[in-house]
């Protein structure tokens, strides 16, 4: 499969399909105009595209660009999951924060994923202090 790394947003149109397509609940509720602007109000993000330019991926990054970094919406459609493309994403990511010698980079993982962050370097906070933080 050929893949397409883009460092951009999609189209708010392309990160509902997104959304949709992972059954995120509550998201699109928030209403077209509301998830135009968080696309936005990013400091970096990443999409990626299949050979049919077709979105597949997409994940981005909220930061004061010099300390903390809080990693967002790792979103791969299912059937393009377990093919490299969440891994693609992440440390497309984790690079940027580095480049910019972030300090903290953090992320809350959806109930199930974080065996996948934990290969990627984080390590799961305790269960007083939620979400997991980057320890490489």
């Amino acid at each position: 499969m050929k893949l397409k790394l883009v460092e951009s947003n999609p189209s708010v149109d392309e990160y509902m399909t997104l959304i949709a397509s992972t059954g995120w609940d509550g998201i699109l509720e928030k209403g077209k105009a509301r998830l135009e602007k968080c696309l936005k109000e990013n400091w970096f993000s990443v999409s990626v595209y299949n050979e049919a330019d077709e979105i597949i991926g997409y994940g981005r990054i909220l930061s004061d660009g010099e300390l903390q970094a809080l990693i967002c919406d790792v979103i791969i459609k299912p059937e393009f999951q377990r093919k490299g493309i969440g891994s693609l994403i992440v440390t497309r990511l984790i690079e940027e924060c580095k480049k910019h010698d972030i300090l903290l980079i953090q992320l809350f993982s959806a109930w199930g994923k974080e065996d996948f962050y934990i290969k990627h370097g984080f390590e799961k906070r305790a269960d007083e202090a939620p979400g997991m933080r980057y320890t490489n």
